[in-house]
């Protein structure tokens, strides 16, 4: 029922005559006075918030209050509507009205109004009083065109309020007075306006002759002025899947909606159905506003969801209930369509359920089934953008590595629905991941439901926390049983159904393995130190400290005298915590080792998981010790596997860190029947003899090791700035092993004034090729140029040697490339006698993953990457390309776009 009858019967008890913006009378009085402001529901914000999405996306902006339950004024009403129309601020004259001065801001808005017939004039407008309904409906209905009728209707104000209801001005409002109108309700009936089908009024078209076509019921205002068009359908692809197959997808950050392709920046499921706009802009379709017009119903692990044919049943609360699916029901399996899914994939511990019905009937045509995991991120690298779980899962061999650089997988991570980078994750974080079955799709959703307590009690699958009882995801059961605060208070994180996922604080939680290979200060205000640590998953990284951490079972000890418990030779097994800002809070040493072998025996699940205990080896100098790869032992004393941790330290003087540390494996050692160790340093051997950790040191030279290993890449921004100890110094950022590092020359290094001096053979810029090494503070120690781009010139200190052992490089067009061959015409250069067209025999890099370089200059030099795969792409086009190698092996790629 139309909201005009409420209307009337409300005019009915008036007791006075109303005329309103007549020539020369005074506007209404507002009978009652507004004394407070009203208290609006939640559904009357969440539409005034929908409004005022729509009028930002379109660009209509207002002078409103922040509060959505604070009034608007006449002029702040006014001058919204003539901004929706796309009128623009204009110096106005004098106007009738002896309370509007033409110095108002809202002056040019009651000028366009009074032309336009929307207002008459009078002696008063009284513009800080709040706008009523009845004049909102006035002028929106003739600002719309739509006089005449209102006339032919009743006039004032019985036949504005009634065109007013038929076009829907009214719509998600709930007014039954004439009373003053709030922000939230006048962002709804502006939304209404723009949306409501509009004719022109005669006098806008004489001051406007771009508005000079009328229309009858065909466009909106939105169509009209703002070149937006309608959008009614059904999504069927997103830019990772099609509701059919897994295989096809819409381009990056596009959706399919009925037939056509629209550029989209939020998230929509599959199956549902939108009805909003969108605009060709740059030759793109690009929806600018929506609403999801579809059903949803989410189901969680404790709903007790079971899939069978057709149907799927839970429980709400303690009634059974099910819902039908169609007969042709889509399945989106971890964000990827899938026609693989059993009832078993229903039987989740981590996930949900979210079905989708496009038109709101009782059939759901879309099942989207989330079948998880969760994960810790015990490690972060913002600079290399991956974050690594160190927890390894029963049933498999290595901890789990989400890595933002790769080119076949794509991550989405939502924290409480926004979306994030990945390497916006801190350390310490907890979160569920979904992988799709193609493994080229995850998504991330951060966790942040916590409790604290104390556990009281325990049972297979739950435990009790405060006597309160909790269910256990298989991680949390896997990862943490055994390792639970017991004794004290500790802070658990609960999954998005309530399930226990991890432990954050409390209880005894196994540090990260690693090699602490650097100790210095930290610069700037910071009080703490910088220690660099080589880990158990091949990372060398840099961590802060706090001013005062845990070392072992002394609670208190300051980080400034780190350096006094650590080896004279600079590497001591550790492991180690961080906290979420990825500074180092507790720090487990090795025992000092006992007096005999039997005493050095290590008791897997009594003693600490933090214990570091050295296996004493009697009798045996440990240049005697021999290890047989082919039964994997070493005699006589214990043996070691796959899973066990192999560190090697090359403690050569000069060896870079990219050569000094390494994480060995029995596979990589290349002797096939027996291989002797300098120094061995078992930890951690049972009583069956395996060793859980093993650190060898040596210094013998390995005979690949040579003054040119460091980072090597392309150039892509070169600017000033002050380096991480607060000095001046060239900020460098290069692209290399496919990902982007930041790395300083500061000004005190001798290669400083070359590098900036553009007369010199050491100029700097974008484009150029570089090797370099740096130390912990990311400050570069040494420096080459080995191409310069501008100069197309290969250095001439690359010339093969006995040192740099065939090292070669090539540059020129890329004529063609088959398998492992390129055809490159080769410009003259100091590194090489050879000319003309040649053709270079040489191996790939060592991973299909690897990406080629491609540099772009043009107003802005560009550097982007691509998989190796793409190289062919660029053959024969007059690209020049740049090709480092050694021997035959290709180590980098770069391509020049000119």
């Amino acid at each position: 029922m139309k909201k005009i009858i409420s209307v009337f019967l409300a005019l009915m008890i008036l007791i006075f005559s109303v005329t309103v913006f007549a020539e020369n009378q005074v506007s209404e009085d507002v009978t009652e006075e507004v004394n407070s402001l009203p208290v609006l529901s939640d559904e009357e914000i969440e539409n005034a918030n929908t409004s005022k999405k729509l009028l930002d996306a379109a660009g209509i902006t207002t002078s409103f209050s922040a509060l959505h339950n604070e009034y608007v004024t006449r002029a702040q009403f006014i001058e919204a509507v003539m901004k929706a129309f796309c009128f623009s601020e204009f110096e106005s004259p004098e106007l009738c009205f002896y309370d509007v001065s033409k110095d108002d801001s809202f002056a040019w808005a009651l000028s366009y109004a009074l032309d336009f017939g929307i207002i008459s004039e009078g002696t008063h407008f009284r513009p800080n009083d709040p706008i009523t309904y009845y004049e909102a409906c006035k002028i929106i209905t003739v600002a719309l065109g739509y006089e005449p009728e209102c006339n032919r209707k009743g006039g004032w104000p019985f036949g504005y309020l009634y065109v007013a209801d038929e076009l829907d001005i009214l719509l998600n409002t709930d007014i039954h007075s004439n009373e003053p109108l709030t922000v939230g309700t006048c962002y709804q009936m502006i939304r209404n306006m723009a949306e409501a089908d509009m004719r022109m009024i005669d006098s806008i078209a004489v001051k406007n002759p771009d508005y000079v076509v009328s229309y009858e019921g065909s466009k909106n205002l939105l169509e009209r002025f703002y070149n937006w068009n309608r959008i009614d359908d059904i999504v069927y692809a997103n830019d990772r899947t099609h509701m059919r197959s897994s295989s096809s997808y819409e381009s990056d950050g596009f959706i399919k909606v009925g037939d056509s392709s629209y550029l989209c920046d939020e998230n929509i499921l599959i199956g549902s159905r939108i009805k909003g706009y969108w605009q060709e802009i740059e030759g793109q379709k690009v929806i600018t506003f929506f609403e999801i017009k579809s059903k949803t119903l989410t189901l969680h692990r404790s709903d007790e969801p079971v899939f069978e044919k057709n149907k799927i049943t839970y429980y709400d609360g303690k009634k059974e209930k099910s819902v039908k699916l169609s007969d042709t029901y889509a399945t989106i399996y971890n964000g990827k369509a899938s026609l693989n899914v059993t009832k078993e994939d229903y039987d989740f511990e981590v996930g949900k359920i979210v079905l989708v019905s496009s038109d709101a009937d009782s059939e759901y045509e879309v099942v989207y089934l989330y079948n998880g995991d969760i994960a810790y991120a015990d490690v972060v690298d913002a600079i290399n953008k991956t974050v690594i779980d160190t927890f390894i899962r029963p049933g498999e061999t290595r901890s789990k590595v989400f890595d933002e650089n790769s080119n076949d997988i794509i991550y989405n991570v939502f924290s409480d629905g926004e979306k994030i980078p990945l390497s916006s994750i801190a350390g310490g974080s907890v979160f569920e991941f979904y992988e799709s079955e193609d493994g080229k799709y995850v998504e991330i959703n951060l966790l942040n439901n916590q409790i604290k307590g104390t556990v009281t009690g325990t049972s297979d699958k739950t435990i009790y926390i405060d006597d309160v009882e909790y269910e256990c995801t298989p991680y949390f059961r896997n990862r943490f049983i055994g390792k639970l605060p017991t004794k004290e208070a500790g802070t658990f994180m609960l999954t998005n159904d309530g399930s226990l996922a991890a432990v954050l604080s409390g209880g005894s939680t196994e540090g990260t393995l690693a090699l602490i290979v650097g100790v210095k200060p930290s610069v700037g205000v910071d009080s703490g130190m910088m220690v660099q640590v080589f880990t158990e998953h091949g990372l060398l990284l840099v961590h802060k400290t706090k001013d005062k951490i845990r070392i072992n079972d002394d609670m208190q000890i300051s980080s400034q005298n780190l350096s006094s418990y650590l080896s004279e030779d600079g590497v001591t097994l550790v492991r180690y915590s961080v906290n979420a800002d990825n500074e180092i809070t507790s720090i487990w040493l090795p025992e000092e080792e006992a007096d005999n072998q039997k005493d050095s025996i290590y008791r897997p699940g009594v003693d600490n998981s933090n214990t570091l205990r050295p296996y004493v080896i009697e009798g045996l100098n440990p240049d005697d010790t021999v290890y047989y790869k082919i039964f994997g032992v070493f005699v006589p004393h214990f043996t070691i596997d796959s899973d066990s941790t192999v560190f090697i330290v090359n403690l050569t003087e000069g060896v870079s860190d990219e050569d000094k540390y390494s994480i060995g494996s029995t596979d990589s050692w290349k002797n096939d029947s027996q291989h002797t160790f300098s120094t061995l340093h078992p930890y951690n051997v049972s009583s069956s003899g395996r060793a859980d950790i093993f650190l060898m040191k040596t210094e013998t030279i390995d005979e690949y090791i040579d003054n040119e290993r460091g980072t090597g890449g392309i150039i892509y921004d070169i600017t000033h700035a002050l380096d991480n100890k607060g000095e001046k110094a060239l900020k460098i950022s290069i692209c290399s092993d496919n990902s982007y590092h930041t790395l300083y020359l500061s000004e005190s290094h001798k290669d400083y004034a070359k590098a900036i001096n553009p007369n010199s053979d050491g100029y700097l810029e974008m484009g150029d090729f570089v090797m370099c090494k740096a130390d912990m503070y990311s400050n570069i120690t040494t420096i080459r140029k080995d191409f310069d781009y501008s100069k197309s010139d290969i250095s001439d200190s690359l010339e093969a040697t006995d040192d740099n052992r065939a090292l070669v490089y090539y540059y020129g067009e890329l004529l063609s490339v088959e398998n492992e061959s390129f055809s490159i015409s080769l410009i003259d250069s100091s590194s090489t006698t050879k000319t003309g067209n040649i053709a270079l025999m040489a191996q790939y890099m060592e991973a299909s993953s690897e990406n080629i370089w491609i540099l772009e200059k043009g107003k802005k030099v560009k550097v982007k990457s691509q998989q190796l795969r793409a190289l062919k792409t660029f053959a024969d086009q007059g690209y020049k390309v740049f090709i480092r190698c050694r021997y035959s092996d290709i180590s980098e790629i770069c391509i020049y776009v000119s």
